[in-house]
């Protein structure tokens, strides 16, 4: 489901429909926090994608706060040299 859910996304945010493309894409967050939990690189993933999306509309606040859950599942899983 989260796979599908971000592909709508991709898909919404592709024919400039943005706000559906962000409210699916963070459906499938949602999902994945779920299934998978916080520290999941499938989880990252959509993490990632939510920032580039809020980047691209300039909206750099909701950026952050996607970049420092991105930054916090990284240091989770990898350690804090990454």
């Amino acid at each position: 489901e989260r796979d599908r859910l971000a592909g709508l996304g991709d898909a919404a945010w592709n024919a400039k429909r943005e706000q559906a493309a962000l409210s699916l894409m963070r459906r499938a967050h949602e999902h994945g926090l779920r299934l998978w939990g916080p520290w999941h690189p499938g989880t990252e993933r959509t993490a990632e994608r939510l920032a580039a999306m809020h980047q691209q509309r300039g909206e750099w606040l909701a950026e952050a706060g996607w970049q420092r859950f991105i930054v916090a599942s990284r240091e989770r899983v990898r350690g804090p040299s990454h």
